[in-house]
């Protein structure tokens, strides 16, 4: 699957996130990142604070607060469950 993922409008390093393409989820420590996978769906997205997200439909999303979501339908959304994260 093809995604971006920026902090600060950088491209965010790999070793600082795990993308695991057979289950389709993404994670990471990281506060402040802005994810692009607009193509994907059905994805878990594990997140820190202050995330933009654009998606497409089916996903999970387990983040910390102030986040923003773009995404298609039938989503799942927990919020805060991740506790705080790295800035």
């Amino acid at each position: 699957m093809k995604f971006s993922v920026t902090k600060n409008g950088e491209s965010l390093s790999p070793d600082l996130y795990v993308w695991d393409e057979k289950t389709k989820t993404f994670s990471s420590e990281e506060r402040g990142l802005v994810l692009d996978f607009k193509t994907g769906s059905g994805c878990t997205f594990n997140t820190g604070d202050d995330c933009t997200f654009k998606t497409g439909s089916g996903c999970t999303f387990n983040t910390g607060d102030d986040c923003t979501f773009n995404t298609g339908y039938d989503c799942k959304y927990t919020i805060n469950q991740i506790g705080r994260r790295k800035t």
